[in-house]
């Protein structure tokens, strides 16, 4: 039996699922009563925050928070370590170091403090 599930299908970002053993409900991040705050004028933080994937295209991320470091932004990755993909936030850290530039990698950190984080009025919303 298949119970009512979310997909990435039903938010426009892939094709519709069809119903197979293994999917599950998604978890809300952020329900009705939990809101960020209205952004704060001057927000000196950019951060980026997901799974430790590769499909991620951390290459470009790196360089241009690279980019923004440098003109002193305050740039944060965090990633959580991923089953079959724990090497890759040491694949981030060595692209960070090749990059030469001062961006701070967190891995697993706990969800209500990277909500506590995006949620300080400190970080740029930024549209990739």
């Amino acid at each position: 039996m298949f119970g009512r599930t979310h997909c990435a299908s039903e938010h426009g970002l892939s094709p519709p699922c069809a119903p197979h053993r293994g999917r599950h409900d998604l978890v809300p991040l952020l329900t009705t009563g939990a809101r960020f705050p209205d952004p704060a004028p001057d927000r000196p933080i950019v951060l980026s925050a997901s799974a430790g994937l590769p499909k991620k295209d951390w290459p470009t991320l790196i360089a241009s928070f690279a980019e923004l470091a440098r003109k002193d932004i305050d740039c944060r990755i965090v990633v959580g370590i991923t089953d079959q993909h724990e090497d890759e936030p040491a694949r981030i850290r060595q692209l960070i170091q090749d990059a030469g530039a001062s961006i701070m990698l967190s891995v697993d950190v706990p969800h209500d403090q990277v909500i506590d984080l995006a949620g300080t009025n400190r970080c740029r919303r930024v549209h990739a």
